[in-house]
């Protein structure tokens, strides 16, 4: 079964700690081990910085020093580099036929502040990540990435990441932008319930998946409970990233 693995990690980068370091290294580890995820993306990636054998460096950086903390980075099973590549999100109006009913532009570079980052092809689709604005416009702008996703691979991909947004609002927000009632159906946003706020009380589902039109079928993304492996470690909750881990797998 394929499977992969996306976090947020908060912010991990060279001034992060070593306790920080040593946890997302566990917390890996784990996920690797018991939900046989076969590479890890990971966003709020800060700075260069080694985790285990294997550099941390940012890879789709945004290069200004108020975003450096957006960059990605991916990891294989065996914690060599997986490489990225940013995906190219064709402008609103080529991708709905109209404006964006969101100030900002018809560019998704102007609109967005990362890029969406494209991992290859793997179980036999195309795989993709995105960290969406922490802000109103984050449904409309990951309904933006899917359907122009949608277009370019004819439906045959599985979009994961921290979209800032729930599956419903993305829903409407892909109706709003096709203008068409029930558009939102021709995707599919499978979640594993509440990821964030981890360091405290679960309130929000922000990190899930979008699958497209011809994408797998039966994709399921389980949210990854790292507690057990920190309480291992005797750390306290200072270091902890404020989402969870998810696998996507089908």
């Amino acid at each position: 079964m394929p499977a992969f693995a996306f976090w947020n990690t908060y912010r991990l980068g060279g001034g992060s700690g070593q306790e920080k370091k040593i946890i997302i290294e566990g917390v890996l580890v784990q996920i690797f081990d018991q939900h046989a995820a076969e590479f890890a993306l990971l966003c709020e990636v800060t700075g260069d910085v080694q985790l285990g054998d294997a550099p941390v460096s940012r890879q789709l950086y945004t290069a200004s020093k108020k975003q450096g903390q957006l960059a990605y980075s991916a990891f294989n099973d065996d914690l060599s580099a997986h490489d990225l590549e940013r995906a190219d999100i064709n402008d609103f109006v080529d991708v709905f036929g109209q404006a964006p009913y969101k100030k900002g532009g018809g560019k998704f570079s102007k609109q967005s502040k990362r890029p969406a980052a494209y991992a290859g092809q793997f179980g036999g689709t195309n795989v993709f990540v995105y960290h969406a604005n922490a802000s109103a416009k984050s449904a409309f702008l990951v309904a933006w990435v899917a359907e122009s996703l949608n277009q370019d691979y004819q439906g045959d991909f599985v979009l994961a990441g921290d979209l800032n947004c729930s599956p419903l609002q993305f829903a409407t927000s892909m109706d709003l932008c096709t203008s068409v009632h029930g558009y939102h159906t021709n995707f599919a946003s499978p979640n594993g319930g509440h990821t964030h706020n981890a360091k405290s009380a679960l309130v929000s589902t922000y990190d899930w998946a979008v699958v497209g039109s011809h994408g797998p079928n039966g994709v399921t993304v389980t949210a990854v409970d790292f507690t057990g492996v920190i309480n291992q470690m005797g750390f306290a909750a200072n270091p902890l990233s404020d989402h969870l881990p998810i696998v996507v797998s089908w």
